[in-house]
């Protein structure tokens, strides 16, 4: 069940909260609908140069993003490498503080040791998602919900949202994440259009997954 995806975004015009979003087919138009809505926010990616469209496009990067940035309201998109894996978290945690929300993805098996990760499960495999901000977040005691953005056909869209912890929660990183899990499981079981992170998470170790069973760490 979503929340009122109104009430989420008039908390983050004014106050900063950390959107976790999912790898799916608008995830860049997701970040630009929340900016259109009125929330500053700056978004962490990874490098396009370190993917195969980097490469071979060179200005494939560059104009996809500064399309997209153009709608965060003074923010912008956060490149990360693993040559420098803390460089670009200590801007982006200051502007957190100060009121700018951020939109990352953490959704699957981390790839570089240089980036803290967190044990999951999810559908019965087990991912080491990257960490990224959401310590710090529930430490300063920030706002985290989920999100991702879906085609209702023609040129509308639908934003949906799910509150994982309030300013006034006390949650630990575990229980931040078995939430955003728990909300990826829901996709994946009843939207499996919608995740792009079906094909690969075949390839991750599995267990045993009794039917009913709860997902996160």
């Amino acid at each position: 069940m979503e929340d009122d995806p109104d009430q989420v975004i008039t908390q983050a015009r004014s106050q900063g909260t950390l959107f976790l979003t999912y790898h799916h087919q608008f995830a860049y138009l997701f970040c630009s609908v929340l900016g259109h809505l009125g929330v500053p926010l700056n978004a962490l990616t990874m490098d396009p140069a370190l993917g195969p469209l980097g490469s071979l496009l060179p200005e494939f990067g560059p104009n996809i993003f500064s399309d997209s940035e153009r709608h965060f309201r003074g923010g912008r998109y956060y490149f990360l490498n693993p040559d420098n894996p803390r460089f670009h978290l200590l801007s982006v945690l200051r502007a957190l503080l100060r009121g700018t929300s951020i939109v990352s993805a953490n959704d699957f098996d981390n790839p570089y040791p240089q980036f803290a990760s967190h044990a999951c499960t999810l559908l019965g495999a087990t991912i080491q998602s990257p960490t990224g901000v959401i310590p710090y977040a529930i430490q300063h005691r920030v706002p985290i919900a989920a999100g991702y953005l879906d085609w209702q056909g023609g040129n509308r869209f639908k934003i949906f949202l799910r509150v994982l912890k309030r300013p006034d929660e006390e949650l630990s990183l575990a229980q931040v994440y078995s939430r955003y899990m728990a909300h990826l499981e829901d996709i994946a079981l009843h939207r499996p259009e919608i995740w792009e992170g079906l094909p690969w998470l075949k390839e991750q170790p599995r267990h045993p997954y009794p039917k009913g069973a709860s997902v996160g760490a």
